[in-house]
C-alpha cells in the first residue's frame, strides 16, 4: 500500500537516493515484464535513466527528449 500511495505523488520525493533508485528500477522492471506503461513526473533527472521516453516541460510545453 505504501508504494501505491507514493505513486500518487512524486514517487521518490521522500526517499534517499539508494531507495529512490530501487523503487524506479522496480517500477521499470514491472512495466517491461507486464508490457505496461508507467508515467512518472519527477524533478529528479537522475531517475530518467531507467525511462524509455523522457519529456521535459518548458514554458508550459512538453518537449520530447527520447533516447
Amino acid at each position: 500500500m505504501a508504494i501505491a500511495r507514493s505513486l500518487f505523488n512524486e514517487p521518490t520525493a521522500s526517499l534517499d537516493s539508494e531507495h529512490a533508485y530501487d523503487e524506479v528500477k522496480l517500477l521499470a522492471r514491472e512495466a517491461h515484464e507486464r508490457q505496461k506503461a508507467i508515467v512518472m513526473v519527477t524533478h529528479d533527472e537522475r531517475m530518467t535513466q531507467w525511462s524509455d521516453k523522457v519529456y521535459h516541460m518548458e514554458d508550459g510545453r512538453l518537449k520530447n527528449e527520447n533516447k
